[in-house]
């Protein structure tokens, strides 16, 4: 970026993830320092880092507690930290089809992060370790009259359903489209909702 020296370092507990990141590092010749490892015990020493970046990160760990305090170990005094996170109200389509979805792939639980671990949720977490935090939330509306860029999502999203085989997936995808389809019959557009918000927090 512009303007910005000193190093960077990406850190992800699948190597399978920071392969990909990494292609792309050489391509792009961004010199990144990239290493698989943990947010509960992050491999750094305390106070070296001016800023941390937790894209999409604390839903997807054991304890979300213990990787913000793992932040402010690694971070400087007035470091600077910043959580992406989606908020409660975010493909909430999606959300009352995740049920369906999930009988049709034979599966007795379904990934909703989002039901579970949210910006409203996250909040009074990252509180109880930072004590300056500004929240910004992003709402952006989804109005389609054709169901394919939401069937294309969802197919997207595969991997998180886990082991599903390929006539089991295109089941649930055409559930997806004939769902949709109604929703357009009933009311002319497929309307949802997309909430991301960022949490900046000071050391």
């Amino acid at each position: 970026a512009n303007g910005f020296s000193g190093e960077l370092f990406g850190v992800d507990i699948a190597e399978g993830i920071l392969k990909i990141a990494q292609k792309s590092n050489r391509a792009k010749k961004t010199r990144i320092h990239f290493s698989v490892g943990d947010a509960l015990a992050l491999e750094f020493p305390d106070n070296v880092f001016d800023y941390a970046i937790l894209k999409h990160v604390l839903q997807n760990v054991r304890q979300p507690l213990q990787a913000v305090r793992e932040v402010a170990r690694i971070l400087k005094p007035r470091g600077k930290m910043a959580i992406a996170v989606n908020g409660k109200k975010t493909r909430l389509i999606l959300r009352n089809m995740r049920p369906q979805i999930a009988r049709i792939l034979n599966l007795k639980s379904f990934p909703d992060s989002d039901k579970h671990f949210n910006l409203e949720k996250v909040q009074p977490l990252v509180r109880k370790v930072f004590h300056n935090l500004q929240v910004i939330k992003f709402v952006s509306v989804v109005r389609l009259k054709d169901p394919k860029p939401y069937v294309d999502y969802i197919d997207s999203t595969r991997s998180f359903w886990g082991s599903v085989s390929d006539s089991d997936w295109q089941k649930a995808l055409t559930f997806s489209k004939e769902y949709l389809g109604e929703i357009l019959k009933k009311q002319t557009e497929i309307k949802d909702y997309v909430t991301i918000g960022l949490i900046i927090a000071i050391k």
